[in-house]
């Protein structure tokens, strides 16, 4: 069931300064790798098997971070207020996973009437994951530094570990 939330405003994803945004998760590494005072890639070493690790990252990502907001917007007069439908956004989390490599991403997608960013697609991080040895694994994690959008650097290594922090808290308007 979608979440439902209230805003008239235009989507404008002012990390990315207008740019075009990275659609797959290869063009978000090179936009990450060549924007250091706005994105960050950081390695971590976790001391879990492969296995536990990315298990824990798919469950948790499945379960915090796909979401739907439905949005409206209230037309103001002095009448009754009426609620006109405005469209979803949507968070998707993907992963792709093999023996000696997973990839974790999230990805928000807007089908927002009137938005700047309609019908478009913005990727929040991107998470590689692979084994190093039989008890320690290791993350290449791709972030935009904005405090807004730095939730992953939290939440995606604290789930590696095991750890349950919760979920991000969103608002449906990234």
């Amino acid at each position: 069931m979608p979440l439902k939330h209230v805003n008239s405003a235009l989507v404008i994803l002012g990390v990315l300064g207008g740019c075009a945004t990275p659609k797959t998760p290869e063009e978000h590494r090179q936009y990450v790798r060549s924007q250091p005072s706005y994105a960050k890639v950081e390695t971590f070493i976790v001391k879990r098997p492969y296995s536990a690790v990315v298990q824990s990252i798919k469950t948790k990502s499945e379960d915090c971070l796909k979401k739907k907001f439905q949005h409206t917007a209230k037309d103001a007069s002095l009448l009754p207020t009426r609620e006109r439908d405005m469209g979803t956004t949507s968070y998707i989390p993907m992963s792709k996973i093999g023996p000696t490599r997973a990839e974790f991403y999230t990805k928000w997608t807007d089908n927002t009437k009137g938005s700047m960013q309609q019908g478009g697609q913005f990727i929040f991080y991107v998470a590689d994951v692979t084994p190093k040895g039989m008890n320690a694994t290791s993350i290449d994690l791709y972030y935009y530094t904005h405090e807004k959008y730095i939730w992953p650097r939290d939440f995606v290594i604290a789930w590696a570990r095991g750890e349950d922090p919760g979920c991000p808290k969103f608002s449906g308007y990234y």
